[in-house]
């Protein structure tokens, strides 16, 4: 059953995530870029794979639109990558 404590984990976690990319400027966009490159993966794959069209995922990769958290956690397990390597580590 869903529950105030439940709601409150999903503000808490959606403010948590703006915060990140705000103070530590995070490019996601090209980490995930990068990452995906590295992975040999297409927009087009990691769209099919996670549910989202291969423009939405040109989106977050141009930067046009910032990935939710839970689109990032797809993608980063899409690509083989735990999250805090999609958000902080460089592909080799």
């Amino acid at each position: 059953m869903y529950s105030q404590v439940d709601s409150y984990t999903g503000v808490a976690l959606d403010i948590i995530w703006t915060i990140i990319l705000y103070m530590n400027k995070l490019n996601v966009s090209g980490q995930l870029k990068r990452w995906a490159k590295f992975k040999n993966k297409s927009q087009n794959s990691i769209g099919h794979a996670i549910g989202k069209t291969r423009g939405n995922v040109g989106h977050y990769f141009s930067g046009r639109v910032s990935p939710p958290l839970d689109v990032v956690e797809k993608i980063a397990d899409f690509l083989g990558i735990s999250l805090q390597d999609a958000l902080f580590s460089n592909p080799p």
